[in-house]
């Protein structure tokens, strides 16, 4: 009889680790420099934060934008698939700012002398796959979309 509960342990244990090792086992986004159309960030070493972004604003009839200070990166899980993210998560999709499930992370911008609100996400590995980085930064009411690539 101890031999089976023993052995019940061990599954159970098992059960619960495998999610917690799947989780740490998705890869941050590389540390370094990434392109986006026109522009691009930085990755921290520690994979923990993404700085020194800007993109041509030309769409936008705007000049060239530069997000200032550094945003967090964060991982969220929904329907079984985890990324890493600039913004907040919104699975219930309640956030009218919301795009996604992402909810853009308020950020300041400078374009020439002005200072400028905006909002902005970046969804690293969109659909489990690597080489599908993308994002937006709304301001003023016009959205700049971009891919990024390593």
């Amino acid at each position: 009889m101890r031999g089976k509960h023993l052995i019940g342990l061990i599954v159970v244990v098992a059960m619960l680790a495998l999610p917690a090792i799947a989780l740490a086992a998705l890869a941050r986004p590389s540390a370094g420099r990434w392109k986006v159309t026109s522009g691009g960030f930085t990755v921290n070493h520690a994979g923990t934060s993404v700085s020194g972004f800007h993109i041509d604003g030309a769409s936008c009839g705007l000049g060239k934008l530069r997000v200032l200070g550094a945003q967090k990166l964060r991982l969220v899980t929904e329907a079984g698939v985890s990324n890493w993210i600039v913004g907040f998560a919104d699975p219930k999709r309640t956030n009218p700012h919301g795009i996604s499930g992402v909810v853009p992370q308020r950020v300041k911008v400078r374009s020439g002398d002005k200072l400028m609100n905006a909002r902005l996400d970046i969804v690293f590995a969109v659909g489990g796959t690597a080489r599908d980085n993308d994002g937006d930064l709304v301001i003023q009411g016009c959205d700049v979309s971009f891919f990024a690539t390593r």
